[in-house]
């Protein structure tokens, strides 16, 4: 007999832990963690350069931070020659040379996880998942917000 999982908080958590373990597994020995990762993501999505206040309200956004430790991922990158401040006020962000390989490597390695994870669930699956869970996130999010 099969039985058919619904989704559910548990299951979620454990997808969420599972990618997170196997990104870790690809940042692992490298000075890079899961928020230098999500970091390079939205730089990149600015297409390499992103305004610092943007940057920091999406870090602390995405990952239910605040902005303190956002501004702490932007020390760590800086020191590390990731990102630069590329304005005299320091309000924008670029990806450094070094920055946009990291990004690069990291990517790959991702992508290559990914495709292996999700090779054999039909594409019409993976689009009512993504959208069952980008409703389950703005709701979510509407309800950190205060609002329902």
């Amino acid at each position: 007999m099969t039985v058919t999982q619904t989704l559910n908080p548990q299951i979620l958590g454990q997808a969420e832990k599972a990618h997170a373990a196997l990104l870790g597994r690809i940042l692992e020995g490298t000075p890079n963690t899961y928020h230098h990762w999500v970091a390079f993501n939205i730089i990149v999505a600015g297409d390499g350069r992103i305004d610092t206040d943007a940057f920091v309200e999406r870090m602390t956004g995405g990952l239910k931070v605040d902005d303190a430790a956002a501004r702490a991922v932007i020390d760590e990158l800086a020191e590390g020659h990731m990102i630069e401040t590329t304005s005299s006020d320091a309000a924008v962000l670029e990806l450094t040379d070094d920055g946009r390989e990291t990004y690069r490597w990291i990517r790959q390695a991702v992508d290559e996880t990914i495709r292996s994870l999700y090779a054999d669930i039909s594409a019409d699956d993976l689009a009512t998942a993504g959208r069952v869970l980008a409703l389950i996130t703005a709701r979510a999010n509407a309800e950190l917000a205060g609002g329902s």
